[in-house]
């Protein structure tokens, strides 16, 4: 998002957590595991969309759908419109970053069809790994909001196993709105070959998008903002910064956390082309290169 920010009309927002809010899991809700849910009812608003007394009920949705729509559309407009008048911007264009609410992609896309839709995958045992990093005692989103104190072996595979899940309905939902989506409307990026080549990669998806590149500001972004640039006040374990190499997951996690989250996403690793490595080893699975 923020090499992407090196063009004059780009307007970062950085999770404003509409996915958060409109794609609550049930399992969260209910404080159950996610596996003993039906795929088709993960999400709280699949689940109580028959019943009128919900908000967002479908009896009711020709009333909520498009002023929904107008209140996203007007929230992002102040934003851009501010961020413009800032910098003197002219014809901005919103870069909106949500990871963590992606399960309501198909919702979204549904409210804002001519959305383009930036498919930015990373192996999911690095996200897994950097996540289990991220709620640890002292990290800095277990200082976000106020969590302390270290995990068992049992609660780690506990929270593991729950966050692969996650991981494998959001993924679905994307990998659904992208085969859907024109070629023109949809762009798909590997985060290991964005760390192995960020300059070609954001050129490349700045034109998709039809914005000019700035090749002088591009090559200071990538420099300043390579994770090798960062201090080291600010980047390591417990830090929002904590690594960039692909792979990390095989020193931090257990054999048995590997073989956990192969069994919940293994087919899901197959179809996105990674490499399935065997627990305790450097022996790695073939590779679709497509």
């Amino acid at each position: 998002m923020n090499l992407l920010a090196t063009n004059r009309r780009v307007v970062p927002i950085d999770e404003p957590g509409i996915g958060y809010h409109l794609g609550l899991f049930v399992a969260d809700v209910m404080g159950a595991h996610p596996a003993t849910f039906e795929e088709s009812r993960l999400l709280l608003p699949a689940a109580r969309a028959d019943d009128r007394q919900y908000f967002f009920s479908k009896d009711y949705e020709h009333i909520w759908r498009p002023r929904l729509r107008m209140l996203i559309l007007t929230r992002f407009h102040a934003q851009m419109r501010d961020r413009a008048t800032e910098k003197g911007m002219k014809h901005p264009v919103a870069v909106i970053k949500e990871p963590a609410g992606s399960q309501v992609a198909e919702f979204i896309f549904s409210l804002l069809p001519a959305s383009r839709l930036l498919f930015l995958v990373r192996d999911p045992r690095d996200v897994l790994d950097s996540t289990l990093d991220a709620v640890l005692g002292g990290s800095w989103l277990a200082n976000q909001f106020g969590s302390s104190g270290q995990l068992s072996r049992e609660e780690r595979l506990v929270f593991l196993r729950a966050q692969a899940h996650r991981w494998l309905a959001r993924t679905e939902v994307v990998q659904r709105v992208y085969d859907r989506l024109p070629a023109d409307q949809r762009y798909l990026v590997r985060y290991e070959d964005l760390r192995a080549d960020p300059s070609t990669v954001v050129r490349d998806v700045l034109r998709w998008l039809r914005l000019d590149v700035d090749e002088a500001r591009l090559a200071t972004a990538v420099e300043q903002l390579s994770f090798e640039a960062l201090p080291d006040s600010v980047r390591g374990q417990g830090k929002f910064a904590r690594a960039a190499t692909p792979g990390l997951w095989r020193e931090n996690l257990t054999a048995e956390e590997q073989t956990l989250i192969h069994e919940t996403i293994g087919d899901a690793l197959v179809k996105l082309g990674y490499e399935i490595g065997y627990p305790g080893s450097h022996e790695l699975g073939s590779r679709d290169h497509r």
